[in-house]
């Protein structure tokens, strides 16, 4: 599979950037949302290497015995997207329960033909959602905020 963006409602991709690729100045093209000793979550107005990510599906079973396919969402880095149990995100290197996801198709393609919205559903039942303030938090249900459009191999820009 080719690699893929995740563009937020306000235009902004999900970007997973090392702290040495951070934009020196905060608010001039990204804004900071959140940092880990591994790397920091972005959301950025632009397409980088930062922004792609690549999927790794696993095929599971759920607490009720149905087949589920979750997804591990790597960084550039070959980190995995991890969700914390206090609500927020980090970046693993081993990809366990908490690195994986389940994208949740809640509209066909859009009319420029941009891609699929996909809810990121975590294992405690949240979903990724992007604030008002741009902070990436887990959320307790869908809204417009928990929605991405999944862009397959977007233009880059860089």
């Amino acid at each position: 599979m080719p690699p893929v963006a995740f563009q937020g409602h306000n235009g902004f991709k999900l970007s997973a950037a090392t702290e040495l690729e951070v934009p020196p100045r905060i608010g001039n093209g990204g804004q900071q949302l959140g940092r880990t000793h591994q790397g920091t979550l972005l959301a950025s107005p632009w397409v980088k290497f930062t922004e792609l990510f690549t999927l790794d599906h696993y095929n599971e079973k759920d607490k009720k015995g149905r087949n589920i396919v979750r997804t591990a969402i790597k960084a550039h880095n070959g980190k995995h997207l991890s969700a914390e149990p206090y609500g927020d995100f980090s970046f693993a290197t081993e990809c366990g329960v908490n690195e994986k996801f389940e994208l949740i198709q809640v509209e066909d393609e859009d009319e420029d033909g941009g891609g699929f919205k996909v809810a990121i559903k975590t294992c405690y039942n949240s979903y990724l959602s992007v604030g008002r303030n741009l902070k990436i938090k887990q959320a307790p249900t869908v809204t417009g905020w928990a929605l991405f459009i999944l862009l397959e191999d977007p233009p880059r820009e860089d």
